[in-house]
């Protein structure tokens, strides 16, 4: 189970692993809608910085 939320322009997704105190894992990453808001754009944060990677998802 996974849980998500945004803030701002992060996103933000909590892997709670086998309790929220142990192996839990946060990954932080900025997203944004491009110009026809048809295609989701995430790029990560890695150590409080963005990555070069960009991931980008279209909407079906």
């Amino acid at each position: 189970m996974k849980y998500y939320y945004t803030k701002g322009d992060r996103l933000y997704v909590l892997n709670p692993g086998s309790g929220f105190k142990v192996s839990a894992s946060v990954y932080e990453f900025r997203y944004e809608f491009s110009d026809s808001d048809n295609i989701l754009i995430l790029q990560r944060y890695t150590n409080g910085e963005l990555s070069s990677y960009k991931e980008s998802f279209k909407r079906k």
